[in-house]
């Protein structure tokens, strides 16, 4: 369900923009926006999040009540955020939202994206893209606060077959990308298995944030490659190994 929030009146119109203004630091006078509580009610909250980010206004603010807004059968990819700025952060109660994988794109110039208080996760790696937050061609600016971004481990599925880790922030033709107080992870490789008589060699880590042709600035963050699998590798093979932290 989405609902308004319950500032009424003169607090609805003057505390979103004190909202933007505290988390930005660039809400001009007289700005203002919407605010909006989303909440499941107890439904997966993938499908229900993405509905209020396509019916947003530049500008709007979304607040996420506890649920899970990770896995849901009938969603299928990423959550995206498109031609538009947006806030989205918890609803003021001390959770952390866990937000399914998450494609910002085309971000206007003069708009900003704001992601606080959230741990964006990708599900294990599957076949295709699922870093677990992906930035692209945006001109205006996107801002990363006292977030998690977890990149998918290394998983055997069945088949059996076998799927790399992946980055955790990929980041490409963004003009101005802030990230403050943020952990960020690459996806970690898997141990040496035997699966159906087939015997998995240890894979490799993944980085944590890769940047191509995009402004990135980091402030009070924590960034990690993701760690390689242990155990016996291939004859003649060389030892996997963790991975950097950053590509750029």
């Amino acid at each position: 369900m989405v609902r308004p929030s319950p500032l009424r009146d003169a607090r609805r119109c003057v505390v979103p923009a004190l909202l933007v203004a505290l988390l930005l630091g660039l809400a001009a006078r007289g700005a203002r926006a919407d605010v909006v509580v989303v909440d499941p009610q107890g439904d997966a909250g993938v499908a229900v999040l993405q509905a209020a980010i396509d019916a947003a206004a530049d500008g709007d603010v979304l607040l996420l009540a506890p649920g899970d807004y990770r896995f849901d059968g009938a969603f299928d990819g990423p959550l995206r955020i498109v031609g538009k700025g947006l806030t989205i952060m918890p609803d003021g109660v001390p959770f952390t939202p866990f937000v399914r994988h998450l494609v910002v794109r085309g971000v206007p110039r003069g708009s900003t994206v704001v992601l606080r208080g959230l741990s964006i996760v990708a599900p294990d790696s599957t076949p295709g893209d699922d870093r677990a937050l992906v930035l692209r061609d945006s001109p205006g600016h996107i801002w990363i606060e006292d977030c998690g971004i977890f990149g998918p481990w290394s998983l055997i599925g069945s088949g059996p077959s076998e799927w790399a880790a992946e980055v955790a922030l990929d980041i490409a033709d963004c003009d101005s990308v802030s990230l403050h107080r943020t952990l960020v992870e690459g996806g970690y490789g898997h141990e040496t298995e035997n699966v159906g008589g087939l015997l998995f060699y240890p894979t490799s880590g993944a980085a944590a944030l890769e940047s191509r042709r995009s402004n990135v600035a980091l402030h009070g963050c924590q960034v990690y490659g993701g760690e390689c699998g242990s155990g016996p590798t291939a004859p003649g093979e060389p030892v996997p190994g963790g991975c950097d932290a950053l590509r750029v």
